[in-house]
């Protein structure tokens, strides 16, 4: 059976690690599992395979899961890096989004957050087609560099102009746009009313410096996705797109400004009827 992806298990406990790799066999049987039992083998594990995940405990003999992870991502290692840990410390957390991790779990957890996490990966790495409309090129840049910092894969693409999107949507099927609020001719909401009419699929983001209640309200009641205040950052993208992609966001994530839609994903559905019974021996 050809291995479609590799997942590091990364633990100094050979029972954790047993019992995690069992875990990921009954998920998915075409996943092939890396294991480590330190921090050198870890940051080893990192450097020399493509792996795609990896699940990494923080505390562990001779380097830790964070300074190996911190290693990687000074090598450009971009694997979607889960850490794990007996309890929660703020300064871990701190430097786990230091490093871009894409969360922090607390032991024990149960079988259901290992199975979602491993959908998540999937998901949230399948690459998506995203819009930025802003009539300022020096926005459009810094925005393509926070965007290049999310943890989702985007295909990013820009127009300077409500008009230009129009345009560009009719040949392009995007999957989420980014549009600016005040713009000469069309403005942001006249220019997503427009696309809406194209795209209708297309999950529409707000994006101003002005956060005011109007403006926000303005947006909800047009049938936008959601509204961001300028200037944001990666953690703050990262949320929303959760969000709209009905994903429950990563505990060391921020919350998100995001309206009702009609219709709630059946991964989102699922994860709310999650059932207790199915408890990791983590």
């Amino acid at each position: 059976m050809v291995a479609l992806r590799k997942i590091l298990v990364a633990d100094d406990s050979s029972t954790v690690r047993t019992a995690f790799c069992q875990a990921i066999e009954q998920i998915d049987q075409t996943i092939e599992i890396i294991q480590a039992k330190d921090g050198v083998e870890t940051a080893a594990a990192l450097a020399n395979h493509v792996v795609d995940m990896a699940f990494i405990d923080v505390n562990m003999p001779g380097m830790s899961g964070i300074e190996a992870l911190e290693l990687a991502r000074k090598a450009g290692v971009d694997t979607f890096v889960v850490l794990m840990s007996g309890h929660f410390d703020p300064q871990l957390i701190s430097q786990a989004k230091r490093f871009h991790a894409y969360d922090y779990l607390k032991k024990p957890f149960q079988f259901d957050e290992i199975k979602r996490l491993l959908s998540y990966q999937q998901r949230i790495r399948h690459q998506k087609s995203l819009l930025v409309v802003d009539d300022s090129k020096v926005v459009r840049r810094v925005v393509f560099k926070v965007l290049n910092e999310s943890q989702f894969s985007l295909n990013s693409s820009e127009a300077d102009s409500g008009e230009q999107a129009i345009q560009l949507c009719r040949s392009i099927p995007y999957d989420i746009i980014f549009m600016d609020y005040h713009m000469p001719g069309f403005d942001g909401l006249r220019g997503a009313r427009e696309v809406m009419k194209i795209l209708p699929k297309a999950k529409i983001i707000l994006m101003s410096a002005d956060g005011s209640d109007q403006v926000i309200e303005k947006a909800r009641t047009n049938g936008l996705a959601g509204f961001m205040k300028k200037p944001f950052y990666p953690d703050d993208v990262d949320m929303i797109l959760h969000e709209i992609m009905g994903l429950k966001p990563p505990s060391i994530g921020k919350e998100a400004i995001l309206f009702p839609q009609k219709e709630v994903s059946a991964p989102a559905a699922k994860e709310a009827n999650a059932e207790d019974d199915d408890a990791f021996l983590i």
